[in-house]
């Protein structure tokens, strides 16, 4: 086993120490490829920097000494990919640029935008402070900064108004120094030959080890899948070692949400609020279902649109028969899929969507294709959300509480369909013809 911990695997630590003891072993590579659209940001902001040494080796120890070497060097004024070590700890910094007081500037860029909300802000500030904290270690002044995409950039603009530099030197040493007390025990739980023991924490919710090897597997409602549950909530139910919800003690309180769920697990019953199938029956006819699949592009592939949008692929409208629109990626015609959208739905009265996904999607596309501004606004009018009627009426004990729409159609034995707007219209019509348990 590689004794060597990348950043991400000590990151992940702090979540969980046995997530990160699993995944050091399964993707041990502490210089493995970031995701494709950081992969891509990062080349372009590299090459702002064409007077610099470059350190390409994806061999840990050849990369360390290489860069150990341009640290050294009075000559190398920027540094790209350097790799820098503490203890096991593996941490690579896009951009290092000497500074005229003898320390350094590291750059971290990030895939997202510089109006990131301010929780997304600390999220990438947390690698920076990772290598803020091995670079101070090795007696390096350090400033740290993030370059995020400038929401002012439009398709065409030199990539020299691609980012914006936000400075993280104060957040980066303040969460450094909180890391660098933790770190001896944390990379010795993630090197260490016994797994560390398993603990219901918040991020057990999202983990993929959490019903394949842990506290979740063979249970039949892991509690962990209950939303909304806090660290000290979860610590209670580990330690008194409930691990299925049906289990849960009556003394505990709950949200009212939360107690609908643990309720329809206890009874073995789904929960639906006797007025909701007549809300259901009562929508307008004639009733169109819509989805749309959208996928979030970072740099701007048409006019007006902005960094990190989300822009459609493809859509899928249900009447009678499901028809299905659709683009091809090469192509990205996403004005000629919407006219189509609107032409698709036009004679119906009430267009039902399942999350708010696709009202969004319309608002953002009403700005961009000014032409299609008025159809869409009134396309917008007609929408109703089943999401939001599911979520306030009904609760199946097998949501395993997730509202997603594969899992809500999954519970009323709905078969996988595509295109999903024929799922939507599949719960539509088992909601309408409800004659299941009610709260009574």
């Amino acid at each position: 086993m590689d004794a060597r911990v990348g950043s991400a695997t000590f990151l992940l630590a702090r979540v969980c120490t046995l997530r990160a003891w699993w995944h050091h072993r399964e993707d041990p590579q502490p210089l493995a490829p970031d995701h494709e659209q950081r992969e891509q940001l990062a080349a372009r902001a590299l090459a702002q920097f064409p007077d610099s040494t470059m350190i390409d080796s994806t061999n840990v120890e050849t990369a360390l000494k290489e860069s150990r070497s341009a640290l050294s060097d009075p000559n190398a004024k920027t540094i790209l990919n350097a790799v820098v070590k503490w203890r096991a700890l593996i941490a690579r910094i896009d951009i290092l640029v000497a500074q005229p007081d003898g320390g350094f500037q590291q750059i971290l860029v990030g895939a997202a935008k510089d109006t990131v909300p301010k929780k997304r802000l600390r999220d990438l500030t947390h690698p920076l402070a990772v290598s803020a904290m091995v670079l101070s270690d090795l007696g390096l002044r350090v400033h740290s900064s993030l370059f995020l995409v400038s929401h002012r950039y439009r398709k065409g603009m030199d990539d020299d108004q691609l980012f914006t530099d936000i400075d993280r030197t104060q957040p980066a040493m303040t969460l450094g120094q909180q890391l660098h007390t933790s770190a001896n025990s944390l990379i010795d739980e993630i090197v260490s030959e016994s797994p560390p023991t398993a603990r219901l924490v918040p991020g057990c919710r999202d983990c993929p080890y959490y019903v394949e090897r842990c506290l979740g597997k063979g249970v039949a409602y892991p509690v962990a899948y209950l939303p909304y549950v806090g660290a000290d909530k979860l610590m209670a139910l580990d330690q008194a070692g409930v691990r299925d919800v049906a289990d849960i003690p009556e003394e505990l309180e709950w949200s009212d949400a939360q107690d609908v769920m643990i309720q329809a697990v206890k009874k073995a019953q789904p929960w639906m609020d006797e007025g909701l199938p007549a809300q259901v029956r009562a929508l307008k006819e004639p009733r169109a279902c819509l989805d749309m699949e959208t996928e979030l592009v970072a740099m701007p592939v048409e006019d007006d649109a902005r960094p990190f949008e989300s822009h459609v692929k493809s859509a899928s409208v249900q009447w009678n028969t499901a028809t299905e629109i659709s683009h091809a990626d090469e192509d990205r015609r996403e004005h000629d899929l919407i006219v189509k959208v609107v032409q698709a739905t036009a004679a119906a009265a009430t267009v039902v969507v399942y999350g708010d996904a696709v009202p969004r999607a319309l608002r953002r596309l009403s700005r961009r294709h000014e032409d299609l501004a008025s159809p869409l606004e009134a396309l917008t009018e007609k929408i109703v959300d089943l999401r939001e009627l599911v979520v306030a009426g009904f609760y199946h004990q097998d949501f395993h509480g997730s509202y997603s729409l594969h899992r809500v159609a999954e519970a009323l034995g709905i078969p996988d369909q595509a295109p999903p707007a024929t799922a939507i219209a599949s719960v539509l019509e088992a909601i309408e013809g409800w004659g299941g348990p009610t709260d009574e």
